[in-house]
Order: C-alpha cells, then sequence, then structure tokens
C-alpha cells in the first residue's frame, strides 16, 4: 500500500528496555518514512525518559528511546504517551497538568492504553528470551481496539512493514 493511498498511518513503537539493536529500530522507521511519508506519525512512550534513569544519567536508553531519537531524526510526525508521573514533554499532545502525577503502576495501564487506542498498529522491540511486562497489557488493548501487532525481536532479519488492514 502506497503513501498516496494513507490519509493518517499511527504506528505506536514500544519496547523493553533491554533492546539494545539501533540499527533494527532506525532501518524499521526509516522504511515506515519511505512508504508513509509526511502521513506517518510515531507513537511512543517515552521509556528512554524515565525519571529513575534520568536520574541515574541513563536517559534516552532502549527501545523507546531510540524510536524517538529516529523518528525526529527523519523528521518524521512524533507523539509521546508517557505515564502520567512523568513530566510533560513538548512532544506529549495531552495537556501538561495530565503529567507529574504520583507514582503508581496502574499509571502503565493507562499509558498502554492511550497507545493502543491512537495508533493504527502497535510495534514492540523486544529481544528474544525477555519477558517485557507491559506486553501482556499492551496486547489486551490492541485486542480490545483490533490493532494488529508487530513484534521484533533483536535477531529478526526481515523488517515487515505494517499494512492496513
Amino acid at each position: 500500500m502506497g503513501k498516496e493511498t494513507v490519509d493518517i498511518y499511527r504506528v505506536a513503537m514500544v519496547g523493553s528496555m533491554k533492546y539494545e539493536n539501533r540499527r533494527k529500530i532506525k532501518d524499521f522507521i526509516f522504511k515506515v518514512k519511505k512508504q508513509y511519508g509526511d502521513s506517518a506519525i510515531i507513537l511512543s512512550s517515552g521509556g528512554g525518559r524515565a525519571p529513575n534513569l534520568i536520574a541515574e544519567g541513563r536517559g534516552g536508553i532502549g527501545a523507546e528511546g531510540y524510536v524517538k531519537k529516529y523518528a525526529l531524526e527523519f523528521g518524521l510526525k512524533y507523539e509521546e504517551y508517557p505515564p502520567c508521573h512523568y513530566s510533560w514533554d513538548i512532544n506529549c499532545p495531552l495537556k501538561k497538568e495530565n503529567y507529574g502525577k504520583p507514582f503508581s503502576p496502574v499509571n502503565f495501564m493507562k499509558k498502554n492504553k492511550q497507545l493502543a487506542a491512537k495508533s493504527s498498529h502497535i510495534v514492540m522491540f523486544i529481544p528474544r528470551g525477555v519477558e517485557w511486562r507491559e506486553e501482556e497489557h499492551l496486547r489486551k488493548y490492541a485486542k480490545k481496539f483490533e490493532r494488529k501487532i508487530i513484534r521484533i525481536p533483536v535477531s529478526y532479519t526481515h523488517l515487515p512493514l505494517p499494512t492496513k488492514a
């Protein structure tokens, strides 16, 4: 399906902090840009800017840190839906008052629901053999909102592009 036939393509790209294959993420985002151009919007949850990582000087790491980096480098539209205990960021389309709340594990479930509701597809970058605790909730919401999921492990050699169903 070419970019001329798609109105808006909203792909959520999420993943494990242990996913370090920058090349797979960069290649996938490049393919999305090439195929969908200006109609593509990349969504993520800002996992690379978790408050504890920032405090430790490790911000921007993991799958979602790289998603943000490459989406912005390639000039794609980028939206961030972090848990509400994170601080607001210029890439967050929701209001500032939605952020800076007290920590609660429920915040992650709310964030996953937002991502599933706002996306057309969900791409997960998770290393083989790694159990990512948010995957179960994302799959539940993907099913609820009828979103297709693509899971890309580190050792994946072919990067499938999502297509409109």
